[in-house]
């Protein structure tokens, strides 16, 4: 009798167990082996991050009489793509023989096992970033992410930047104060050319301040930096001053947008494994894959 025929027509042993088979590519006769299949579906529920999502799981492994307490590892374990099976033995093919080992009682131990390389192994990756107060969805890169974390940053940066703005907006309201010509200034020979250098010099102070600050945006290297530090020799008291408050506001600038890019930089991430509530076995049973490409690739 062939191993079709058997299969086909099953000994008390194997009648409760179920085949399967993965449609061979190519017209070109191929030998078929059989392999243990398992289908579950997972409900993830993360309290922490406020996980909840339900994703299917289909994996294949080689018929093995290992010992019960055994534990599968990764390397022994593949995905198969479910959307490709066919139910029963593959018809008019050579088919490898069954091991005597599987039955439904062998079936139901390696179902077991299945539940534990689960709760072991399978998991979905979980991103968190402090900062923004936010977690991944399931599936999100971490560069996407990381994209939408520096997105949600932006706000807060630009209020902190405002905040910034109005501390050099002070400063530049007490040298501007202390350095304003009097009105009888003007009366005085060179007067007037001294308080109009004067006036154009704290306009474009106060203009290239505002730049600094409304210009910047986050996570863009600020338009100066790589430009040579301005001297502030050479130049009057007033001057000097101005230009340093400048230079100041640069450093300041650079360091929030610094500590900005650290916050987004600092995702924590942690894998959600699924509880033994949290896993619902679809189908077990007994899959024959074409001998070419049988072992797949290793997830």
């Amino acid at each position: 009798m062939s191993l079709n025929s058997q299969v086909l027509q099953p000994n008390e042993s194997t009648r409760r167990i179920k085949h399967l088979h993965l449609q061979a590519s190519g017209a070109a006769e191929v030998e078929y082996v059989p392999r243990l299949y398992f289908e579950a579906k997972i409900d993830f529920v993360d309290v922490r991050s406020g996980l909840r999502h339900t994703c299917g799981v289909s994996n294949a492994m080689e018929v093995w009489d290992v010992d019960g307490d055994a534990l599968w590892t990764k390397d022994m374990v593949w995905p198969v793509d479910a959307g490709n099976l066919r139910t029963g033995v593959p018809d008019g093919c050579r088919l490898k023989p069954l091991p005597e080992c599987v039955n439904a009682a062998f079936l139901s131990r390696c179902e077991t096992q299945f539940f534990q390389y689960l709760l072991r192994y399978f998991g979905i990756k979980v991103y968190r970033s402090f900062a923004a107060n936010i977690y991944s969805s399931p599936g999100e890169s971490h560069g996407d992410f990381s994209s939408r974390c520096q997105d949600l940053m932006g706000e807060p940066f630009r209020r902190d930047m405002d905040e910034l703005y109005e501390i050099y907006q002070r400063k530049f309201a007490q040298i501007k104060e202390k350095h304003w010509p009097e009105p009888e200034s003007d009366t005085v020979l060179g007067g007037s050319e001294h308080t109009s250098y004067i006036h154009n010099l704290m306009h474009e102070a106060s203009e290239r301040l505002a730049g600094l600050f409304l210009r910047t945006e986050f996570m863009q290297d600020a338009s100066w930096q790589g430009e040579e530090r301005r001297d502030t020799g050479g130049y009057e008291l007033v001057e000097q001053k101005l230009i340093s408050l400048e230079v100041e506001a640069k450093h300041a600038i650079e360091a929030l947008m610094s500590s900005y890019r650290e916050k987004v930089r600092n995702i924590d991430e942690y894998v959600v494994h699924p509880s033994l509530r949290d896993i619902h076995l679809v189908r077990s049973c007994i899959l024959w894959m074409p001998l070419e490409g049988s072992r797949g690739s290793v997830p």
